[in-house]
């Protein structure tokens, strides 16, 4: 929205230098508005220039969060399956003692 009012107040002093310049008025003025407008566009660049500084680190940690939830994804894959492997390994440890239902119930415990 600041570019939108910087561009607006840059278009307005143009206006004025030439209508300024063609009612002849001194060059005085005419240079104090045209610093006006200098400065108006001294703006502008920052703003396009911090606007595109965002948008650089709004990428940035995009690309970050995108990185990090395959990373979860991954982990989290990879503790499911160790988490069967090892139910897998106790029910296996559990059959070779043969211990009844409920005394895998309690182990488990």
């Amino acid at each position: 929205m600041n570019i939108i009012i910087l561009m607006v107040f840059a278009l307005f002093l143009i206006l004025d230098l030439y209508t300024n310049w063609q009612d002849g008025v001194p060059l005085a003025h005419i240079w104090h508005e045209g610093a006006l407008f200098m400065v108006a566009v001294a703006a502008m660049v920052k703003q396009i220039y911090e606007i595109l500084k965002k948008n650089r680190q709004i990428y940035s940690l995009n690309s970050e969060l995108l990185e990090t939830t395959k990373s979860y994804q991954e982990w989290k894959d990879k503790t499911h399956t160790n988490a069967v492997e090892i139910r897998l390994l106790i029910d296996q440890q559990f059959g070779l003692w043969q211990l009844s239902h409920s005394e895998k119930d309690v182990a488990l415990l």
